[in-house]
């Protein structure tokens, strides 16, 4: 199978998980929900551990002499592995809690439309900056190239989206008001569930009240228009933990090292 079908099938069922969050999330017990969680945050970790570990490799590389002791105690060990396994939690906590979250049906197209471009994009990136990028190197970089790059056009995507959805009314209460009317929507059947779900509608309550209150006195269409982007970029923090779920999920099944792109064919 092509390298670029194969990587693709594989997005797809990450994203696949993510729909099957987006349904059930709200009807399965804690435990169920921390299986998926774990399904998360392993291939995040990977992707995380990999790229802290390219990036130490390179500083060492630079400063330190190879054959030295301190070359290999830097290296990288427990507390590194800590680090980007409790970052790598928090990543998948965020996805599994903006999947159960999510509704708009152009943010899931999105999310769809973005996984054929992130894999060609990185293969393009890839092969045209080979006879540029370390070739120890070159794999994280393009990828992390690529992933920038889809991941902006999706939170781009996502704010437009939300935009032009319009949001809940709450120009003329006060924010406790606006924070209790949004926490009391979600339903499931986890307490822990819940109550993350209710953090993330309290935060957009926070967010949209105060818009409603602030951005209109910013005068121009283009100003406002700002200003409601700067509060929807909370969506940030979901594209980018979905970012890191393709890029450790590839790298887990070994669809990430690949030279060029006709050799990926």
């Amino acid at each position: 199978m092509p390298f670029l079908l194969r990587s693709i099938l594989w997005l797809l069922l990450a994203l696949a998980m993510l729909l099957y969050i987006n349904i059930s999330a709200a009807h399965l017990p804690t435990p169920a929900l921390a299986a998926i969680w774990l399904a998360l945050w392993i291939p995040i970790a990977h992707g995380l551990w990999t790229r802290a570990r390219a990036h130490r490799s390179a500083w060492l590389s630079t400063y330190l002499h190879p054959d030295g002791r301190w070359h290999d105690r830097l290296s990288g060990g427990p507390v590194m592995a800590l680090v980007q396994g409790l970052l790598a939690g928090g990543f998948a906590l965020a996805l599994m809690v903006g999947a159960a979250r999510l509704e708009g049906v152009i943010e899931w197209r999105l999310l769809l439309t973005g996984l054929p471009l992130l894999v060609v994009l990185r293969a393009l990136i890839q092969r045209r900056l080979s006879d540029h990028v370390n070739p120890r190197l070159l794999d994280m970089f393009s990828w992390r190239i690529a992933m920038g790059t889809t991941g902006l056009l999706l939170l781009a995507g996502f704010t437009l989206s939300a935009l032009w959805r319009g949001q809940p009314d709450y120009s003329t209460i006060q924010l406790g008001e606006a924070i209790w009317r949004a926490i009391a929507e979600p339903e499931a059947k986890s307490d822990a569930l819940l109550g993350l779900l209710q953090l993330g509608a309290a935060k957009d309550a926070f967010g949209t009240w105060l818009g409603q209150r602030l951005i209109p006195s910013l005068g121009a269409p283009w100003f406002q228009f700002a200003g409601w982007s700067l509060l929807f970029a909370a969506n940030g923090l979901f594209i980018w933990a979905w970012m890191n779920l393709c890029s450790g999920l590839l790298g887990l099944v070994g669809e990430r090292r690949i030279p060029t792109l006709e050799t990926a064919q």
